[in-house]
C-alpha cells in the first residue's frame, strides 16, 4: 500500500510539473510572438518611410524640374521627367533617362515627357483630402493628377493593401537657383500603424517610431 501510494503522489507531482511547464511555455511563446510582431511592425514603418524617400528621390534626381503643387488640402510633389530613355521593366516609367540631344555648347538637353506625382490621401483615395496613405500618379501632360492616374503597381504592391502609410509630415522645398528639391519626412510618434497597410502586424497600439529623413536631389537638367 505504501509503495502504491508513493507512486500515485509521484504521478500527481509529475503531472502538476508538466502543467506548470506547459503553461510557462505557452506564456513565453505568446510574449515572444507579440514582441516579434511589434518588431516586424517597427521594421515595416522604417521600410515604408525609406521606400517613399528612395522613390521620390530617384524621381526628383532624374527630373527636368520639380514643383510643389497644392491639391485641395495637401501638397504634392510634381516632377516633369525627360521623354527619352529605356523602360527596362515595362511598367510605363523610364528607368534610365537619356538626353534628347546636345546643344552646340555640348551641354545635353531634355525634352519634357511624363509627369510623376506623389501625394498623400485617404484610403479609398480622394485626391485633395488629407490622409496618411501615399500615392504615385503618372500623367502625360501638365493636367492635374486624378485618381484614374494612380500607378496601382506602385501604390498597391500586394493585393489591395496600400504600400505606403506614413502618419507625419512630408515636405518639399524647391530650389530653382540650384535646380534641386529637398525632401523631408518626419513620422508622428503619437500615431499608430494601420492594419490596412501591407506588412504591418503585431500590436497596432504600438506607437510609430521616431524617424526623420532629409535628402536634397539635384534635377537631371542641372547636372
Amino acid at each position: 500500500m505504501h509503495k502504491r501510494g508513493t507512486t500515485l503522489v509521484e504521478m500527481l507531482f509529475t503531472m502538476t510539473l508538466m502543467v506548470v511547464t506547459m503553461g510557462a511555455a505557452v506564456t513565453l511563446y505568446a510574449f515572444v510572438a507579440a514582441r516579434t510582431g511589434d518588431s516586424i511592425t517597427q521594421y515595416n514603418v522604417f521600410q515604408q518611410t525609406n521606400g517613399l524617400m528612395k522613390s521620390m528621390a530617384k524621381t526628383a534626381s532624374n527630373a527636368i524640374k520639380c514643383e510643389s503643387i497644392t491639391l485641395g488640402s495637401v501638397t504634392a510633389l510634381k516632377c516633369t521627367m525627360p521623354d527619352s530613355g529605356t523602360d527596362y521593366d515595362n511598367d510605363g516609367i523610364i528607368d534610365e533617362y537619356q538626353p534628347t540631344g546636345v546643344y552646340k555648347t555640348l551641354r545635353a538637353y531634355y525634352s519634357p515627357g511624363k509627369r510623376i506625382w506623389y501625394f498623400p490621401s485617404t484610403n479609398p483615395i480622394r485626391v485633395g483630402n488629407v490622409g496618411s496613405f501615399w500615392y504615385r500618379g503618372i500623367v502625360t501632360d501638365d493636367t492635374t493628377v486624378t485618381s484614374s492616374n494612380v500607378d496601382r503597381a506602385w501604390t498597391y504592391p500586394v493585393g489591395t493593401k496600400a504600400g505606403i502609410y506614413i502618419p507625419g509630415s512630408v515636405t518639399f522645398t524647391q530650389d530653382a537657383t540650384n535646380l534641386a528639391t529637398t525632401i523631408t519626412i518626419k513620422t508622428d510618434t503619437t500615431s499608430t500603424p494601420n492594419r490596412s497597410v501591407s506588412g504591418y502586424s503585431g500590436n497596432n497600439a504600438l506607437p510609430i517610431p521616431d524617424i526623420t529623413m532629409t535628402r536634397t536631389c539635384f534635377w537631371k537638367a542641372g547636372k
